[in-house]
């Protein structure tokens, strides 16, 4: 195949297509959300996102993750509703914290 150029993908792109590979199935649903609310009351552009746990209990889903900010910081977030903005804490001392 030569002459043929490598694909290649914006960093935008890239990092969509991991969270689709690393995200359960309703991520989907919640992850958009969870990305604007931190953005705006954070300023952290989310890098990508660990610990992720969904579980629905009495009908409804309840997330806990730890959003990695592209600046280094992180933040415990959780929601038990889907009608709830995310609860969003700061893991300030991450080898002494839960985070």
């Amino acid at each position: 195949m030569a002459g043929m150029k490598p694909l290649t993908l914006s960093p935008t792109l890239g990092l969509l297509a991991l969270l689709a590979l690393a995200l359960p199935a309703q991520a989907e649903d919640w992850a958009p959300e969870l990305t604007a609310q931190i953005l705006e009351e954070e300023d952290c552009e989310v890098a990508f996102l660990t610990e992720v746990l969904e579980r629905v209990v009495e009908e409804k889903l309840i997330v806990l993750a730890k959003v990695h900010c592209a600046d280094k910081r992180s933040f415990d977030v959780s929601r038990h509703s889907d009608r709830e903005p995310f609860d969003i804490r700061p893991c300030e001392e991450p080898d002494v914290s839960s985070c």
